[in-house]
């Protein structure tokens, strides 16, 4: 049985100061459409107040994001999914900020599929190449049970 979740923000205005340290994505504002609301189906649970998406082990998922982002300087900045501490290198995006500032949005996208071995969260992490502040203007992590 397929399972679904999602989490967005859509003018997003939470502003999170970034490095090279790679740090968990903050800054959704909604819990999107999911499968344990509508069917009880709980191998798929968004979790707003942690900005993650528990999922069930065993499980094939599809994993996709998309993140528009405004930068205080110009950096590179990389988003990607990590499965509880474990980054997951097949679901990452990178863009470089050649100008800054909040009238200036870079988009990252991304997906792949993952099979965890044990139950755990999916989130999006940040890392620029400067120390800059970071705003999600709009963005969307969306988890999908395949298989």
């Amino acid at each position: 049985m397929n399972a679904y979740g999602s989490l967005y923000v859509h003018d997003g205005a939470t502003l999170q100061a970034t490095t090279s340290t790679p740090a968990k994505m903050v800054g959704f504002a909604t819990a999107g459409p999911s499968s344990d609301l509508r069917d009880g189906d709980l191998s798929v649970v968004p979790v707003l107040a942690s900005d993650h998406i528990a999922v069930k082990a065993g499980g094939i998922y599809r994993i996709s994001f998309f993140a528009a982002i405004s930068m205080s300087a110009a950096a590179i900045a990389q988003i990607h999914a990590r499965f509880g501490a474990t980054e997951l290198a097949n679901i990452a995006a990178t863009v470089e900020a050649i100008t800054a500032g909040a009238d200036k949005v870079h988009h990252l996208s991304s997906s792949g599929f993952y099979v965890p071995a044990t139950d755990g969260n999916i989130s999006l992490y940040i890392e620029t190449s400067a120390s800059v502040n970071t705003t999600p203007t709009a963005a969307q992590l969306l988890v999908e049970r395949i298989g």
